[in-house]
Parts: C-alpha cells; structure tokens; sequence
C-alpha cells in the first residue's frame, strides 16, 4: 500500500506533463522564419487555453530575447545573417515548466544601410567610457548586401533605448540627431550586460531622398568580467583539440571562481542548429557526439549564458564566446 501511495506523485506529474504536452501552441512573427538583424523582432506567443502569464519563452542561439506574459522581442544584432535562432515554448505550472516544443528561425539582413559607432558594429560589446567619446552614431551602405548605392550625406534623425533589467523603471525613449548629455548620463547607469538600441535611424542620401538605416544594438561589456581559459571568442579549433577538451573553465580560475552552468549552440553551415543546456562545467557524452558526427571545418560553436560564482558570493555571466572550427 505504502508503494502504491509514494508512486502517485510520479503518477500526477507525468499526467500533468502528457497533458501539457497535448496543448497547442502559437509563435506569431511578421516576418515568416526570419529575424532580421537590423529590425527590432516582435514576437507574440500563446498556449491555446492557457492565461499568458503562464506561457514562457526561451531562446536559444547568439539572439537576445527580452518580454513576458507571451509578448516579447528578438534581437538579433550580435548575429550573422544566415545564423539560426530558436525559441522554445514552456508551461508554467506547479510541478515545474514544461516545454511544449520549439521553432527555428534564421536571421537576414533588411536595410541597405547600417548605423554603426566607429568601429563598433551592431552585437558588439562596448564600455561606458568608449561610448561616451563619440558625438553621433555613423551610417554606411551594408556590406553585407552586394548592392550598388550612394553614401549617406546626412544623419537625419534617429530613436534611443535602453534594454536593461536593472533599471527600476522603463527608460524612456529619446529622438535626436546627435548623442546628448541626456543619453550619456542614461548611459552612465548602465551595468554589464545591459543593451543600447539606436533604432528608427533616418539618413539623407546624395540625391536628397530620406532613407532608413538598420538598427545597432550594443552589450555594455566590463572588462573584469571572467573570460573562459580554453576557447577565446573569435578565435579557430580544431576538431581534435575540441575532443579532448573535457570542461570549461574560467581563465585562471579567476580567483577559484566555477562555472555553474553554460548552453552551447552547435551551428552547421549547413543544416539546423543544435542547442543544449548543461548543469556545470563538463562535455556530455551528447555534446561530443555532435562535435563528432555533425560539426566540419567552418562551422561553429557558441557558448552562452555561461553562469558563474565566486568564492565571495558574486555571481554573474561570462560574455558570451563564439568558435570556428578549423582544418
């Protein structure tokens, strides 16, 4: 009797799940299975029967997801065209969230212009300090479109937010032709991790017709933040080398600090990309069996929401680390 009573927790749980599982799920986006990397991205996402405070939303890939209660939006600035980008829909309930199943989206690019800052192009990380020296955010033709067209002459106008879940309230939206006091002391609060976005950019072309140009988002970036000992962002692997790299780590140790958890992005160039999350700092058999059988030379690796903790309490979230993998 006593066995039969201790197995009916299990019993409801994985009723509840099966259950779960049976609801049908919408993700809604304008723009089909693509993200442009120079748009803001709107994303609606409901559970068919279901309240939507009880409908979450994950991202997996080099994308930035920022919402709730089924109302969200992707940013796919640090991406590159072509990247793979997806979402995975959960059920907030009493015995834990339960996924109901994903979608994968790809990134492309929509403008014939980009806003950039110098050399600081959108998905890069910046510092306060290097923000605050420039005067005007920059706009050039893409390089990423083969297209034959004139420079901009003029910085029409452009919007200015902050993305950040540090602020107790919603920063305001400013609209200017150049960086103003008032954005630079916005941008004075800032913390690591948090986003600037110059959006609704308006430039006027050499024959005196107003275009737009792509939105740039920024990562406020702390140098102090720890950075990973076996794989420096940008940089190529090989193969080998991979497989015989068991765990990450933290450079030095970083004071004896250790990694928590990470999620790691498998993408192909060919093909869809694999994502998976990992408790500690270890290679599972899985992921090696992808690095294995799916990943060839020009692919990559991305390694992100890499979460860590000091020995004096701190924790936080190593910069995110993109690979090449190698001959």
């Amino acid at each position: 009797m006593r066995r039969i009573i201790s197995l009916i927790p299990a019993f409801v749980l994985l009723f509840a799940t099966f259950n779960a599982m049976a609801q049908k799920f919408t993700i809604l986006n304008d723009n089909g299975k693509y993200f442009f990397k120079d748009e803001f991205n709107p994303v609606e996402v409901s559970i068919e029967g279901t309240d939507p405070s009880k409908v979450l939303l994950s991202i997996s890939g080099r994308g930035i997801l920022k919402g709730k209660y089924g109302v969200y939006q992707v940013f796919a600035s640090n991406c590159e065209s072509g990247d793979a980008i997806a979402l995975e829909v959960l059920l907030k309930s009493e015995q834990g969230n339960i996924s109901l199943g994903s979608d994968t989206f790809y990134v492309a690019v929509k403008n014939k212009f980009e806003t950039h800052l110098g050399e600081f192009h959108s998905g890069d990380q910046i510092s306060v300090e290097q923000f605050l020296g420039f005067a005007k955010p920059d706009v050039s033709p893409t390089k990423i479109k083969p297209l034959i067209i004139s420079d901009p002459t003029e910085l029409i106008s452009f919007e200015f937010d902050i993305v950040s879940d540090y602020l107790e309230k919603k920063s305001e939206t400013i609209r200017s032709d150049k960086i103003t006091e008032e954005i630079k002391n916005k941008v004075r609060q800032l913390k690591s991790g948090d986003q600037i976005v110059f959006h609704h950019v308006l430039v006027k072309s050499k024959e005196g017709t107003s275009v737009s140009s792509g939105m740039l988002l920024l990562t406020i970036a702390n140098s102090g933040k720890p950075e990973l000992k076996e794989f420096k962002h940008e940089a190529s692997y090989t193969v080998e080398y991979i497989l015989n790299t068991n765990s990450i780590s933290l450079e030095d140790e970083q004071k004896a600090g250790k990694i928590l958890s990470y999620e790691i992005a498998l993408v192909p160039r060919r093909g869809h990309a694999s994502f998976l999350r990992v408790n500690g700092n270890l290679f599972s058999e899985q992921i090696r069996e992808h690095f294995k059988t799916i990943l060839l030379p020009g692919d990559k690796i991305i390694f992100d929401n890499i979460r860590y903790l000091m020995p004096d309490g701190n924790s936080g979230k190593c910069n995110p680390v993109v690979i090449k993998l190698s001959e």
